[in-house]
């Protein structure tokens, strides 16, 4: 398949994805998921489809104050994590996997 037959993601598409990872992120309880609200390609793939279609300012509005409640979902995900695996994280990797699961929003 060539680059020109792969179909492009509509906005409605993009703004789907989008709200599942926001989910993800910020909804999502389960400390399992940490795995994914932490990463980076995840984080590089929802910079990318909030640039699609040109609404990237619009959700930079939406991202422009990180709710305490978000910051707290986090913080006990990563406590959960930490019990699941029976140890805890150093402080550096406790704060890299903080500043990934808040992306977009800093900290």
């Amino acid at each position: 398949m060539n680059a020109e037959d792969v179909p492009m993601l509509s906005r409605e598409e993009a703004n789907a994805l989008i709200k599942a990872i926001l989910y993800l992120k910020f909804d999502c309880a389960d400390a399992q998921s940490l795995t994914y609200a932490a990463s980076p390609l995840i984080n590089s793939s929802l910079d990318k489809l909030v640039a699609m279609h040109g609404y990237g300012e619009d959700w930079a509005k939406v991202f422009a104050a990180l709710p305490p409640a978000y910051t707290e979902l986090v913080k006990r995900k990563i406590d959960a994590s930490e019990q699941d695996n029976g140890s805890e994280y150093d402080d550096e990797v406790r704060q890299l996997v903080t500043e990934y699961s808040v992306y977009p929003y800093t900290l």
